[in-house]
């Protein structure tokens, strides 16, 4: 029986990367400085399948009596007090008062393709990651589980039927008082958080558990109601994005899971919907070529919205599923030529681009790429996506 491990590297392209190699244990980077920087496995663990070890009694902090938590390692370890209050102590000698949540999906159904979310929340700020899960299972008796943890490069949270866009990078948002004051007065089961990882390479949403939610009344118990005249930080509500003439009977496809379902639909009108931001019409649109020797199979799936081009990359092997971010695409429509730049793996479109593919090319329209070995693919976007764009783009009836 084979085992895996995970790697998450971030290179000219951001990724994720189920593969083979052994990824040394143990070893956390926060911030990468640079773009090439390889980010092994942060943390590998075996749970077997059967009655864990009587944890030992964890130390108490003398001054608040909350439990003390390695600040360093508490994403990994097997026995973190979660959703209630603790100290978070650094290897430095930093220490804060923190909740730690954490949601993932167990059983066969979850994989490196559906990540879960571990969130530590602290008074001014948020320290969140993917949250991975790895099986390998012996005879189905005893199972071994590994948890990789990936980088977070954006975040949005929605509390109640409000939606805040957090501030930061790299795995580190702030909580500013306005948050807080959500949070504080947050109603149990209403309060959701939606990450891109690794720089958009896949994302995650996840619910906060209701005991984290009542963990906060306390964490945050000095926060203030934001002021009449402070700007609102938050959207009231997912806002209206569907055009006012719609065929019937359209199908609807998650915003959560379109990335990495297998079944997706394709080349056809579809809703997306989508609680952070509103339910939008898109098309999407999958090229991909097979290798019949290696049976690898390397692709891109595109999501056309009248915002935004979303786009997945990704490449699968019996052994290995990898997926990438990269930061500039561009696409030829006949003569023309676009180079969009974006961040978390969505690019936005602009009038002169709408009006385009509101008006396709009679040739097939291609998107070039970066791989993750850093060479450049080109694909053809299939004409019955294309045949759909006037419906997605054309200018609004006035």
């Amino acid at each position: 029986m084979k085992r895996f491990s995970v790697l998450v590297s971030i290179m000219a392209a951001s990724a994720i990367v189920l593969a083979t190699a052994k990824a040394p244990a143990s070893q956390v980077v926060h911030e990468p400085s640079q773009l090439n920087l390889t980010i092994p496995l942060m943390a590998e663990r075996r749970e077997p399948d059967r009655p864990a070890p009587r944890p030992a009694p964890r130390p108490i902090d003398p001054v608040t009596g909350y439990p003390i938590v390695n600040g360093d390692t508490w994403m990994t370890e097997p026995d973190v007090p979660w959703s209630t209050l603790v100290v978070v102590q650094s290897a430095q000698g930093d220490s804060a008062v923190a909740v730690l949540d954490r949601f993932y999906e167990e059983g066969f159904a979850a994989d490196f393709r559906n990540p879960g979310i571990a969130s530590q929340w602290q008074r001014d700020r948020l320290e969140v990651y993917g949250y991975g899960l790895w099986q390998t299972c012996y005879f189905a008796v005893v199972c071994d589980v590994e948890h990789p943890i990936y980088p977070v490069t954006g975040a949005l949270l929605k509390v109640g039927d409000r939606v805040f866009p957090l501030r930061g990078k790299q795995t580190y948002f702030a909580i500013s008082n306005e948050v807080a004051w959500a949070l504080k007065t947050a109603p149990p089961q209403q309060v959701w958080l939606q990450v891109a990882i690794a720089g958009g390479s896949n994302y995650a949403t996840r619910p906060i558990g209701a005991a984290t939610i009542a963990a906060w009344a306390s964490l945050y118990q000095d926060a203030e109601p934001p002021g009449v005249a402070a700007l609102p930080e938050a959207n009231l509500g997912p806002m209206a994005r569907l055009p006012a003439h719609l065929p019937d009977h359209l199908p609807v496809i998650e915003e959560t899971r379109w990335r990495t379902q297998s079944d997706v639909l394709c080349s056809q009108p579809v809703i997306v919907h989508d609680d952070f931001n509103g339910d939008y019409l898109a098309v999407l649109d999958r090229a991909y070529s097979l290798d019949g020797w290696s049976g690898t199979s390397t692709g891109i799936l595109t999501n056309w919205s009248a915002d935004a081009v979303a786009i997945h990359l990704y490449e699968t092997t019996s052994q290995s599923y990898t997926a990438w971010a990269v930061n500039q695409i561009v696409l030829e429509l006949g003569e023309q030529t676009f180079v969009l730049t974006g961040i978390n793996n969505r690019f936005a479109i602009s009038d002169e681009l709408a009006r385009a593919l509101a008006s396709p090319p009679a040739t097939a329209p291609r998107i070039s790429y970066g791989q993750i070995n850093g060479d450049i693919s080109t694909r053809s976007i299939g004409a019955a996506t294309v045949s759909v764009w006037p419906l997605i783009y054309a200018p609004a009836e006035e």
